[in-house]
């Protein structure tokens, strides 16, 4: 399971990176029964299933365009 602990923590940077504050569900004793995590900002969900992203359970294919939805609902940091 240690792809989608790495995956999540690249979103967790991600996240930190642009300044939005967030929590994330799951650890690697969860993501050994289930590989599936949940990271809360103020208003997205970010769900991950496998390898795979959805914010506000839209499909994104890849970080970028993560944040990009995440910009779009939160707005710009300063």
């Amino acid at each position: 399971m240690k792809n989608i602990e790495k995956l999540v923590n690249s979103i967790s940077e991600k996240l930190n990176t642009y300044g939005y504050e967030h929590e994330v569900t799951g650890d690697k004793t969860t993501f050994a029964i289930a590989p599936t995590a949940t990271v809360l900002t103020e208003n997205c969900t970010i769900e991950v299933y496998k390898n795979q992203i959805t914010v506000n359970e839209k499909h994104v294919m890849d970080l970028e365009e993560m944040i990009n939805e995440v910009i779009e609902v939160e707005g710009i940091l300063n």
